[in-house]
């Protein structure tokens, strides 16, 4: 173990160590081998279980298994270890409260975080292959891959907030029967990039995301918000091949506020219809035609515009209001209710 290495495994408070154990190799598809010695530890981290050397080509790295994620990291900075375990075992207590009952998974969630851009592009480059070129366009934070979260530090607020936010895609690409349409699954990301921290554990609050807040302001004042009826067939990719940024954090600060319309507004008027929505998508029941059902159900196949378009419209008019000028009046109100706070 490196110096850098000892030093961050002091200051998580470790008594036991496990021994070294797993290696992902160039082409970044080798998993920690099944005969790996893990030794429970003790220590004052939250959430943390076991710790061992992740020997890598991306640079010194540590392996950390907490009860629901298995983190492999090569960034070392001690007092970021020492968050990191809570933060992804609070983040997934807040994915579990989304649902009607809570899911126990079998296996542990999987995370890669880099301590530099350069060891990030790297491990996508060898994860990815021919994709890799999509997932080097983005510009700061994190992405989901085959059920695995990948990121690099930006800061550890703003890294955390990314894998809040990429940590729901996983859950639900793991857990949910269906894959959501982009105004909900990204509505409900949204939610998880805020949080308090005290005790290295972690409380997360939608209400008080200035970013997303912000960029909702801006478009409701500057007259730029998108159409209902559009919002709802959106996906990431459409409106990241505009170019224009503004239109981007429209339709994130915009889905964020649907999603919070939806659970909040009227006294909860529509709750009820949000939790079915997101129960069935949980557990296979949606609507869908046999086509549509099928890029639903296969992680595999792109989630195409054309899909997004049909199903996130029909989803909506189907459990939460089939005419859409009534109910876009009261979500435009809740906007402007909310930024006007």
């Amino acid at each position: 173990m490196t110096i850098a290495m000892a030093s961050a495994v002091v200051s998580l408070g470790v008594l036991e160590e496990a021994g070294s154990a797993g290696q992902v190799g160039a082409d970044a598809k080798t998993r920690m081998s099944a005969s790996a010695t893990r030794r429970p530890l003790i220590g004052p981290t939250p959430g943390l279980r076991a710790i061992c050397d992740w020997p890598n080509p991306y640079g010194p790295g540590l392996q950390l298994v907490t009860d629901h994620y298995t983190l492999y990291t090569t960034l070392l900075d001690p007092g970021f270890l020492r968050q990191l375990p809570g933060f992804m075992e609070s983040a997934h207590q807040a994915y579990n409260a989304q649902l009607p009952d809570p899911i126990e998974p079998r296996t542990r969630s999987v995370v890669y975080l880099f301590s530099n851009r350069a060891g990030w592009e790297a491990f996508t480059r060898d994860l990815t292959g021919p994709q890799a070129e999509v997932f080097l366009k983005i510009q700061a934070g994190a992405y989901c891959f085959n059920g695995s979260c990948i990121g690099y530090d930006i800061g550890p607020t703003r890294t955390l907030a990314a894998l809040g936010h990429e940590g729901w895609h996983q859950f639900t690409s793991r857990h949910f029967t269906l894959r959501l349409p982009s105004w909900l699954d990204e509505g409900i990301a949204v939610t998880f990039e805020c949080f308090t921290y005290r005790d290295c554990l972690f409380q997360f609050s939608d209400a008080a995301n200035a970013y997303r807040l912000g960029s909702l302001r801006e478009a409701v004042t500057g007259g730029d918000l998108i159409p209902l009826e559009v919002l709802l067939a959106t996906s990431p990719g459409e409106v990241l091949a505009t170019d224009r940024s503004e239109r981007v954090q429209a339709f994130y600060s915009q889905s964020y506020g649907l999603v919070r319309f939806l659970r909040e507004a009227g006294d909860g008027k529509y709750l009820a219809r949000y939790r079915r929505l997101v129960a069935d998508g949980l557990q296979g029941n949606w609507p869908l035609e046999p086509s549509e059902r099928a890029i639903a159900v296969d992680r595999n196949r792109p989630r195409t515009i054309q899909w997004n378009q049909v199903v996130g419209l029909r989803l909506f008019q189907y459990y939460v209001a089939h005419e859409l000028q009534p109910i876009e009046r009261e979500y435009l109100a809740f906007c402007a209710h909310l930024v006007a706070g």
